[in-house]
């Protein structure tokens, strides 16, 4: 399928480790449709809804997980069959605060999503 030419969407010379909130959407490979279903409910009330599936469990364990990491914060986040959209806040201040030795530089959102992306194809 033919895919029209998108203009990137990052500003070519901004460092995007700087602190501030950043919107983020990770695709899987190929669009696959593999980290959750939408499941009808059995009435008529019943919207659609979200069935994780055991990867799309896998990468919100690892969202989850990401509480522990100072200076960083996943303030929302949905998990789509083949997406997921995250809003996603570096906080310098957190980083450096005076809980033990200073940390290595913060590889800002991209960083993050590459360290997930290797976790999840394991």
């Amino acid at each position: 399928m033919n895919y029209p030419k998108r203009k990137p969407l990052r500003l070519p010379h901004y460092d995007y480790s700087f602190p501030g909130a950043y919107f983020v959407t990770i695709c899987t490979k190929d669009r696959r449709c593999i980290l959750s279903k939408i499941a009808v409910g059995a009435d008529a009330l019943g919207g659609p809804c979200l069935q994780l599936t055991d990867i799309g469990k896998a990468v919100e364990q690892h969202i989850l997980s990401t509480a522990r990491i100072p200076g960083f914060h996943v303030d929302k986040y949905v998990i789509m069959p083949n997406h997921i959209h995250m809003i996603m806040r570096i906080d310098r201040e957190d980083a450096n605060s005076d809980n033990g030795p200073p940390r290595s530089p913060w590889p800002g959102p991209y960083g993050f999503r590459c360290g997930w992306c290797a976790k999840a194809a394991r």
